[in-house]
């Protein structure tokens, strides 16, 4: 399997999976405020609703969503905002390669790396 990294979100817009994160307090990620914009507020309803809490490491698989040029999109619960850092962003991280496996997606861009993550830069 091969990885490349680039850190940037319009690197690329289209993509077998778009993968992003959802905090616990309610707060969107960076890239998944733009994608529930394109998705007409799709993931907040899914939070509202109760059927994703956004805790650390929890995930939901978006197939097909209509209004993306992405084939799906993958929720990832990044826990409290406020207690964000190194450990949390790396179970994150396990979580999205994890399941990213088991789906038929032939590549993903992984958007956790625009997120602001305590005491760790890109780098």
């Amino acid at each position: 399997m091969e990885f490349k990294a680039i850190i940037d979100s319009k690197a690329r817009n289209d993509a077998g999976c778009a993968v992003v994160g959802v905090y616990e307090d309610g707060e969107l990620g960076v890239t998944a405020a733009r994608i529930d914009k394109q998705l007409g507020g799709l993931i907040g309803k899914l939070r509202g609703d109760g059927d994703f809490s956004g805790k650390l490491g929890e995930i939901l698989l978006l197939p097909t969503p209509a209004g993306t040029v992405a084939a799906r999109v993958l929720l990832i619960g990044l826990g409290a905002h406020s207690s964000f850092g190194r450990k949390q962003y790396r179970k994150a991280l396990a979580s999205a390669v994890q399941a990213l496996a088991k789906t038929g997606a032939r590549d993903a861009l992984v958007y956790l790396a625009l997120e602001v993550v305590a005491d760790l830069d890109v780098q």
